[in-house]
């Protein structure tokens, strides 16, 4: 093996140990409805404007599934019911905002969703469950309280009745492509979907980074050395 690909083999090596977050799409279903994530696995977004603190400081926004019981009993009917962490980027790390809270529950027989107050205090229905239905979302959010909503398409419009509103795109797939919050006509936030199977996140807060950066040194120093004796017994052969 040449020199060129034992480089090329250990940089890919400590490339795939960077942490990476997998875009799981697999379905947990309940009759004819079905929740996009599984138990474990988690999705993103990116904060592509923000001037509200403290989302300036959170370059990205991850959901991550802890608990999904599919056909439980819930209020006197079976549902599928979902408990998750919301977690926000700061800091080179993943600090969670809202951990295993309750996030949803859904009945089949009843047609009915139920939010937690993530959804409706922090206006954060990331992903819900497909076929989506924005009219059902809009009434399980305005049940927790005074708000106005309305749609159009797959875009739906929460109206915080203070000058604030939130839109949300959904995909096919039950999960919010665009998120956007609006105060006195001024962008608070606007987090877009990661769109990409696999995210690598440099790990700062351990010692990975060091490791890779005396990796890659040790990898320049040893091309140098290997060119220098190349040059010397090439030298030693002509003379």
């Amino acid at each position: 093996m040449s020199r060129k690909h034992i480089t090329l083999a250990v940089i890919s090596i400590i490339l795939l140990g960077m942490n990476t977050t997998p875009l799981s799409l697999s379905q947990i279903t309940i009759y004819d409805s079905s929740f996009p994530l599984e138990q474990g696995k988690s999705i993103r977004w990116e904060t592509i404007n923000a001037t509200e603190a403290p989302y300036t400081d959170f370059p990205y926004i991850r959901f991550r599934v802890n608990d999904l019981y599919n056909d439980t009993w819930y209020d006197g009917y079976n549902s599928l019911i979902v408990n998750a962490t919301i977690e926000f980027y700061h800091n080179f790390g993943w600090v969670a905002e809202f951990e295993n809270s309750f996030y949803l529950a859904y009945n089949y027989s009843r047609n009915y969703l139920n939010w937690s107050e993530i959804a409706y205090l922090h206006a954060l229905p990331l992903i819900v469950p497909t076929p989506v239905n924005l009219t059902l979302i809009g009434d399980a959010i305005e049940n927790l309280g005074i708000l106005n909503y309305s749609y159009i398409g797959s875009t739906l419009l929460l109206d915080y009745q203070n000058t604030t509103t939130v839109e949300i795109t959904y995909n096919s797939k039950g999960i919010s492509t665009i998120i956007e919050k609006v105060t006195n006509m001024t962008t608070m936030y606007r987090w877009e979907l990661v769109e990409s199977e696999v995210v690598v996140v440099i790990p700062f807060t351990n010692y990975f980074i060091v490791a890779t950066i005396i990796a890659s040194i040790s990898l320049i120093w040893f091309e140098i050395k290997v060119k220098k004796n190349h040059f010397k017994q090439k030298k030693f052969k002509i003379n």
